[in-house]
């Protein structure tokens, strides 16, 4: 399968004619000083045939058994993503369903209170912390409508400078909900 060199994404060297081409471009690869060649979505005859002429290690994705070692995305054996699995993969794991589950659950948890509980937080000294107030006492607390303001205009400022204004109104909601929690 191969993007550039045969006009999209589809097996290739399945004529007489491309399984030359793919060793002909395998052979000028080894010819280059290449030490190793991905063989995507090639006939596993053909592939076969390949790995025993030529000295690069050939490793198969989706080309069958016979090459010198198997290649497949950690994406694909793990379900890491919702998307299309391509013929050749397998999955021995469904992580985006976990994923999805678990960012729920966390989701929900900050939501109702139950996180962060107290073994989740850092402890400071009751002397150290009174310290830490004495040398900031002299600062004013700031509203929460200056926080708000100050913000929105950011955010705002970020979407107009932004080549991706929908990541800046993704900030400007967690900025919202920091400060709805701030107010709890």
């Amino acid at each position: 399968m191969n993007n550039t060199w045969y006009g999209g994404p589809r097996a290739v060297g399945k004529t007489a004619a491309e399984a030359k081409k793919v060793f002909d471009d395998v052979m000028a690869l080894e010819a280059a000083g290449c030490i190793a060649v991905e063989m995507e979505c090639v006939p596993a005859k053909v592939a076969a045939e390949i790995t025993k002429r030529t000295k690069l290690l050939v490793f198969s994705m989706g080309s069958g058994a016979d090459c010198d070692g198997q290649f497949i995305f950690a994406e694909d054996l793990l379900g890491s993503h919702a998307g299309h699995y391509p013929r050749h993969s397998i999955t021995y794991a469904s992580l985006m369903s976990d994923a999805v589950k678990g960012l729920g659950q966390y989701r929900a948890d900050v939501l109702s209170g139950a996180y962060p509980q107290p073994k989740h937080t850092i402890k400071i000294a009751d002397d150290e912390f009174a310290q830490f107030m004495d040398t900031i006492k002299v600062f004013p607390i700031l509203s929460t409508i200056w926080c708000h303001l100050w913000g929105f205009t950011l955010v705002l400022l970020v979407i107009a400078l932004s080549s991706h204004p929908h990541r800046a109104l993704f900030a400007l909601h967690l900025h919202c909900r920091r400060v709805a929690f701030a107010n709890k």
